[in-house]
């Protein structure tokens, strides 16, 4: 029954060599985003983290608890949200440039 409905299923034929470099580049932003994003959110959080709970006591006297709070899940917001989405463009459109660059020169070789 699976068989079936994968014959029966046509999978998109990218004809074009700028939609194949579309569905590459979007893959490796999405590696991108995963290994470095992740990674690079832990590293940030672990440090503030640190930070504040480094502070000295005179900080947290001076300071409200919901303000503290408040900061910290700001800034985990935009480590988690916005700053992947970030990289992901970026790093879509680098992906996209060096993807371009090779297929120019493969075009320039064949001559």
């Amino acid at each position: 029954m699976f068989v079936d409905c994968l014959k029966k299923c046509r999978v998109p034929n990218y004809k074009t060599p700028f939609e194949n470099l579309t569905v590459i580049s979007y893959i490796g932003a999405v590696l991108v985003v995963y290994i470095g994003g992740l990674s690079g959110a832990k590293k940030v959080f672990r440090e503030l983290l640190g930070h504040v709970l480094g502070a000295p006591q005179s900080f947290f006297d001076i300071q409200p608890r919901g303000r503290i709070l408040d900061r910290l899940s700001n800034d985990v917001y935009k480590l988690d949200s916005v700053l992947p989405d970030l990289i992901r463009v970026f790093s879509s459109q680098a992906f996209r440039v060096l993807l371009v660059c090779f297929r120019i020169c493969s075009f320039v070789l064949e001559l």
